[in-house]
């Protein structure tokens, strides 16, 4: 009767890795989207009302992300103390600390990291086309990420139902 239940409990357990981990690829793809989407709301917001970008990100910027808010208020007050050297920097500083909590890989940090440069050169017309760039790379990573969420989710789940099955294997 015990390895009856020890073994539906590890059954159970498999099957909630694998749908935990579903979880997370689709986070990661909607935090994507939310990085896409705040990109967008900055240069909006920027070209609308001609705030500097310290009143812009500290107060006028809001993220369903809780993290992208945070890092928009840590710019913002960054940039009002002006106690580092240009916004370039902050912006870079700031999602190299944030990689590892927003879970992004190199290639996404660096378009973010990228993308939020844009918004600190030296004329409209550059930051525009700047921007454009990396947000058709972001497009693109997106597309990628999305092509590959359904294959990664199908992998995940099998192997965590196969470890479970396996493991009461070896305790039977």
């Amino acid at each position: 009767m015990l390895k009856v239940l020890g073994s539906m409990l590890i059954l159970l357990a498999s099957v909630g890795f694998g749908f935990q981990i579903q979880m997370d690829l689709k986070n990661h793809l909607r935090l994507l989207y939310d990085i896409r989407k705040l990109l967008f709301d900055i240069a909006n917001e920027t070209a609308y009302t001609m705030d500097s970008m310290e009143v812009v990100l500290e107060h006028a910027i809001h993220s369903r992300n809780p993290y992208l808010n945070e890092i928009c208020k840590e710019m913002g007050e960054g940039l009002q103390k002006k106690e580092r050297g240009c916004g370039q920097e902050l912006w870079q500083e700031r999602i190299e600390a944030w990689q590892k909590r927003l879970g992004l890989s190199l290639e996404e940090k660096e378009i973010f990291a990228g993308a939020g440069c844009a918004f600190f050169g030296k004329s409209m017309g550059e930051n525009e086309k700047s921007l454009e760039h990396y947000l058709k790379r972001l497009d693109y990573v997106i597309d990628q990420v999305r092509g590959e969420q359904k294959e990664k989710q199908k992998v995940y789940q099998t192997v965590s139902v196969m470890c479970g099955l396996i493991v009461i294997l070896l305790f039977l």
